[in-house]
């Protein structure tokens, strides 16, 4: 072997940047990201709040006063991507669902939400009713969520 091959590292002593590290075991195992688990929230700290938001030409621009099946439409699939946001990322915040539909983000909003849970099946429910030239979103949120992330 010459003095050129000697120097050049076995690719178990690079880092991820591929710089030699002097001190890495020949035998490590590869690095894994942790898996993504649902939250534990003790049972005494959830509660439930019923919330309804009033979706019509007053309260937000997303809504189409001519077009009564586009909005309910419109509720129905922001109410899914909201529920798959959960399921994606364990929680979910009033506040997001209010941007959603372009409603007045409210304090309430900034603490109340959905988080996900092994023991509570946790889903985003969202009941759609129409009121006049509204639509009434009904739905009840886990409680105040910002203290258990």
């Amino acid at each position: 072997m010459s003095d050129n091959q000697q120097n050049i590292p076995k690719p178990s002593e690079l880092n991820k940047l591929g710089q030699k590290t002097p001190d890495a075991p020949v035998d490590a195992a590869p690095e894994t990201e942790p898996e993504v688990e649902a939250f534990h929230i003790p049972e005494s700290e959830v509660y439930s709040h019923d919330v309804t938001l009033v979706f019509s030409k007053e309260t937000s621009g997303k809504f189409v006063a001519t077009a009564d099946d586009y909005n309910i439409m419109f509720a129905r699939q922001t109410s899914n991507l909201a529920d798959d946001m959960l399921q994606a990322r364990g929680y979910f915040f009033l506040n997001e669902l209010n941007a959603l539909l372009n409603l007045k983000l409210t304090p309430q909003g900034q603490i109340l939400g959905w988080i996900k849970n092994d023991e509570l099946p946790t889903r985003i429910k969202i009941d759609i009713e129409r009121d006049g030239d509204a639509i009434l979103l009904k739905t009840t949120v886990q409680g105040e969520i910002f203290t258990l992330l």
